[in-house]
C-alpha cells in the first residue's frame, strides 16, 4: 500500500518536502506563491524550477495557507472534485476522458496568416485577443519569450496587448514557474485570463481557492491538451544538434509549420546570442520523438489530466486523419465556460473561425497514445511504487485497473522502458555537458531505444519477425 506523507519523515510542519523528496515536483511555484512563503522557485542544473526555502522569508507553521495545500501533486481534492464544484452548475455533459464540457469541437481560425503562426488551428490565441478586445478581460497571464542565453528562454508574463497577445502564440516546451507573476498580479488587481498546462491550472485553481485577490482576478482560464513538460536540456540539446552551443541559445520555436508537410510534421528553428539562424526537420533531431519520452520530468508520469479538466477551455491538436493532412493546423478544442462557447459561437457567425461539433470519443482518439499512457501506463507505474512501498500522489487511477496479460506482456515492458529511457536521458545529458560531447546522449541511449523501439510493435509482428529469423537462420546452414 502507497505510504503517507507523513511515514517518510517529514515534519509536521511542512509536508510539502515529501513531494520534494521523492521528487514529484513539478515546478509549478504554487508553493512559493502563497502569500508569506518561505520557498522560492530556483532553475536547478538539470534544467527544472524546484522551490527552495529561503531563510527569514516566512514560517511555514505560522502561515493561514501553508505552501503543501496548493501544491498540485500533493494529497487535496482530485480533478473530479474541482471540477464537479467549478462547472457542475454550468456544464450540461460530462465524459470521464475530457471532465465536464459545454461543447467539443475541431476548430481553426479563418485568418491565414494568424493560423500559420499559431501552433496548430489558432483558437487559444484568438479567443484571448478575443477576450481582450471586448473588455472582457484586462490582461493575459501566459507563458513569452524570455531572455535567452544563460538566461531561461520563457517565462511567465503579463500581456496586456493585442499584439503582445499575438507575440507569445506558439508551443512552449519548455520548464517555467508563476510565482513571479502572480505577486506581481497582486500588486495590479485586475482581470485575467491565466494559460496553462493541466496540473499548472490545478495549482492555480487551488490557489484561488486560498486567495480572495487571486481569485477575483483570474477571470477566465485556458489549458492545453499535455503530453508531458520538459525539462530546459530538451531546447538545449535540440539546438546543441544544429550547432547552438549550450549556454549560447538565444531562442527557439518548436513548431514551424509548412504547407507542403502534413500539420504533424513540423520542423524547428533556433537562434544563438550572435545572431546566427539554423533550421530543420524535427524528425531528423535525435530525442524528438514525444513516446521516449526524453528529459520528461518525474511527475509528468504520474499525472491523469490529459484535458485540462479545470480550465474553462482546453485546446489542443487535432491528430485526427481528417485534419492531420493539413500543415496549416486544427484544434481540438472542449469549451465548458458558457461564456466562452457563446464567444466561439459568435466568432463563427461572423467568419471570424470555423467550428466543428465532435464527440468525447473523437478526443480521445486525437490523444490516444497519451490517454493510454496516463491511464493504463499509470496504473502499472502506480503498482511498481506501491510493490516498493513508496509514498506517491494519490490519482483517479488505482492499481487494480492493472488487468490481463496484455498490460503486464509487452505492456508492463513498454512502460518500464519509458521509465528508464526518462530517467537515463537526464544522467546521460549531464555527462554530456560536461564533456562537451553532444554525440554521447545518442551512444549512450541507442540501445535503450532501440529495446524500445522492438517493444513498441504490435505482438503479432514481433512473433512474425522471430519466425522468419528462425527461417532465414535454418536456411543459412
Amino acid at each position: 500500500m502507497a505510504t503517507s506523507p507523513a511515514s517518510h519523515g517529514t515534519s509536521g510542519d511542512d509536508p510539502l518536502k515529501v513531494v520534494i523528496r521523492q521528487d514529484y515536483c513539478i515546478g509549478c511555484g504554487a508553493c512559493a506563491a502563497v502569500s508569506g512563503s518561505p520557498y522560492r522557485m530556483m532553475m536547478m542544473p538539470d534544467g527544472r524550477y524546484l522551490p527552495q526555502a529561503q531563510e527569514g522569508l516566512g514560517k511555514v507553521g505560522w502561515m493561514p495557507v501553508r505552501p503543501h495545500q496548493v501544491c498540485p501533486f500533493h494529497e487535496g481534492p482530485n480533478e473530479d472534485v474541482l471540477g464537479q464544484a467549478l462547472y457542475a452548475p454550468l456544464s450540461s455533459c460530462h465524459h470521464p476522458d475530457v471532465g465536464y464540457y459545454d461543447g467539443l469541437y475541431a476548430a481553426t481560425v479563418v485568418h491565414p496568416h494568424a493560423r500559420m503562426r499559431s501552433s496548430s488551428g489558432g483558437m487559444a490565441t484568438w479567443l484571448l485577443r478575443t477576450l481582450k478586445a471586448q473588455g472582457l478581460i484586462d490582461g493575459v497571464i501566459h507563458v513569452g519569450r524570455g531572455p535567452g542565453g544563460a538566461e531561461p528562454l520563457f517565462q511567465y508574463q503579463l500581456s496586456t496587448t493585442g499584439r503582445q497577445i499575438r507575440e507569445a502564440a506558439g508551443s512552449r516546451y519548455y520548464p517555467v514557474e508563476f510565482s513571479g507573476v502572480l505577486n506581481e498580479v497582486r500588486k495590479r488587481p485586475a482581470r485575467y485570463a491565466f494559460v496553462g498546462v493541466p496540473c499548472y491550472i490545478k495549482a492555480l485553481r487551488l490557489l484561488a481557492r486560498e486567495d480572495d485577490s487571486l481569485r477575483r482576478s483570474i477571470a477566465y482560464t485556458v489549458g492545453l491538451f499535455c503530453g508531458h513538460m520538459k525539462t530546459a536540456a530538451y531546447a538545449e540539446y535540440l539546438a546543441w544538434q544544429l550547432g547552438v552551443q549550450p549556454g549560447e541559445l538565444a531562442g527557439i520555436d518548436f513548431r514551424c509549420k509548412s504547407l507542403k508537410q502534413p500539420a504533424n510534421r513540423y520542423g524547428l528553428r533556433v537562434w544563438d546570442i550572435w545572431g546566427w539562424e539554423r533550421t530543420a526537420p524535427m524528425a531528423e533531431l535525435f530525442g524528438s520523438d514525444w513516446g521516449w519520452g526524453l528529459f520528461k520530468p518525474k511527475a509528468c508520469d504520474y499525472c491523469d489530466d490529459v484535458a485540462a479538466e479545470l480550465a474553462d477551455v482546453t485546446c489542443g491538436d487535432a491528430w485526427l486523419p481528417e485534419y492531420v493532412h493539413d500543415g496549416r493546423g486544427t484544434n481540438i478544442v472542449v469549451v465548458r465556460h458558457p461564456e466562452l462557447h457563446q464567444l466561439m459561437k459568435a466568432g463563427e457567425a461572423r467568419g471570424a473561425i470555423t467550428l466543428k461539433a465532435l464527440q468525447p470519443e473523437h478526443v480521445r482518439r486525437s490523444q490516444a497514445a497519451n490517454y493510454r499512457h496516463r491511464h493504463q501506463g499509470l496504473a502499472f507505474r502506480l503498482w511498481l511504487v506501491q510493490r516498493a512501498g513508496d509514498w506517491h500522489p494519490p490519482k483517479r487511477i488505482t492499481p487494480p485497473c492493472v488487468t490481463g496479460v496484455g498490460l503486464w506482456f509487452p505492456r508492463g515492458r513498454l512502460y518500464r522502458q519509458r521509465l528508464t529511457l526518462s530517467r537515463m536521458s537526464h544522467r546521460v545529458y549531464g555527462r554530456a555537458r560536461s564533456l562537451s560531447d553532444a554525440g554521447h546522449v545518442r551512444r549512450q541511449l541507442a540501445p535503450e531505444i532501440a529495446l524500445y523501439e522492438r517493444l513498441r510493435r504490435p505482438i503479432w509482428r514481433r512473433i512474425l519477425g522471430a519466425w522468419l529469423r528462425r527461417l532465414r537462420n535454418l536456411r543459412a546452414r
